[in-house]
């Protein structure tokens, strides 16, 4: 808030953070303020506007950020079919799986074609 005159500020932003600003500081008591009629809603409005806006474009941000890990996704899963079930040992799998998860559901999928690939013989013997 700028004060103009003795009697007068003029406030940056929103009304009701201007309060809270100006109370914090014990600049003015809050029954000294007077607003003009309709301007505390008005500003309240505007900033939950603001407030909606800002959560949108968030969001919009946000879905961007999924489809381009959608797309990381998609290329590790083709990586993982033509290279990586064949040139990772068990520890270098482990560490593929701790990165995040995207690795980790990759490294499930290789140590479980491992598991199903292992050769498996029952010799079936009696005394």
């Amino acid at each position: 808030a700028h004060q103009i005159s003795i009697l007068y500020y003029e406030l940056d932003g929103y009304i009701r953070e201007n309060f809270t600003s100006l109370r914090r500081q014990h600049y003015l008591k809050p029954d000294s303020i007077r607003v003009a009629v309709g301007s505390l809603d008005a500003s309240d409005r505007a900033h939950l506007e603001a407030l909606v806006n800002k959560r949108k474009l968030q969001q919009e941000a946000r879905h961007r950020n999924d489809n381009k890990f959608h797309l990381f996704d998609e290329v590790m899963e083709i990586v993982q079919l033509h290279w990586l079930n064949d040139d990772l040992d068990a520890l270098s799998v482990y560490f593929l799986a701790q990165v995040n998860h995207s690795m980790n559901r990759i490294a499930r999928k290789i140590a479980r074609n491992r598991l199903f690939s292992l050769p498996v013989s029952v010799d079936l013997s009696s005394d």
